[in-house]
């Protein structure tokens, strides 16, 4: 372990676009505990199952850290480029319109999707829907840059639902049950595809999801 914390380096342009998440070493030491919980994150009950299963994984602490790397890098990329696609687009905005509010909204949307511990937030199986969403977020950029009025509209209309997500998540205590849990997380991940249905529909969303669909999932809850 001492040898991958070491040795462990982001490669080639990953070191460029780690800049927006306080540098190359601070990402490197999170990719460094992600491994760290992906291979001895088990419920180990003694000394010497400790020293066992850690005599067996050994040889696959690098190989796990590289494929690491190699799953984050269209994430980190893509994190990278739509930061400089809004910085782009609001440098470009027409002197005279007040845009901020908008650009400030897409930022805080791509805040909440990739907090510096992002990858601690989100399991793996969620990064290439990451992607997707940041994707999205460029684009919603490119579109409101154009037509701030009807961005606005579709703006209101999502609210309503992040809103009340703010609220369940407020209103979660330690008896929550771990159900109620991830039928909440079920239900963020369904108001971001319906977030690309509405701003972005020529993404395509990854199934089928709809104001009515949206609605019938919160009263399951």
């Amino acid at each position: 372990l001492r040898y991958l914390k070491k040795h462990l380096t982001l490669p080639g342009e990953m070191k460029k676009w780690a800049v927006y998440f306080s540098g190359e070493r601070f990402f490197e030491e999170g990719i460094y505990r992600e491994v760290l919980r992906r291979l001895f994150g088990l419920p180990i009950r003694s000394q010497k199952a400790f020293f066992k299963h850690a005599e067996e994984t050994a040889p696959a602490i690098l190989p796990s850290a590289q494929a690491l790397l190699q799953e984050i890098k269209p994430v980190l990329e893509t994190y990278f480029q739509t930061r400089q696609a809004l910085h782009r687009l609001e440098n470009a905005a027409p002197p005279g319109r007040n845009l901020k509010e908008f650009f400030s909204d897409i930022r805080a949307r791509l805040d909440h999707l990739m907090p510096e511990s992002f990858l601690e937030v989100h399991p793996r199986e969620r990064w290439p829907d990451l992607v997707r969403y940041m994707k999205a977020l460029s684009l919603r950029a490119e579109k409101g840059l154009l037509n701030h009025a009807k961005d606005r509209a579709k703006f209101e209309e999502i609210r309503v639902f992040d809103d009340r997500l703010k609220d369940l998540r407020k209103g979660l205590t330690s008896p929550t049950s771990a159900k109620k849990r991830e039928s909440i997380n079920e239900w963020a991940w369904m108001i971001e595809e319906y977030r690309i249905s509405l701003f972005t529909q020529e993404l395509k969303t990854a199934y089928p999801v709809s104001r009515k669909r949206l609605v019938t999932k919160l009263k399951e809850i």
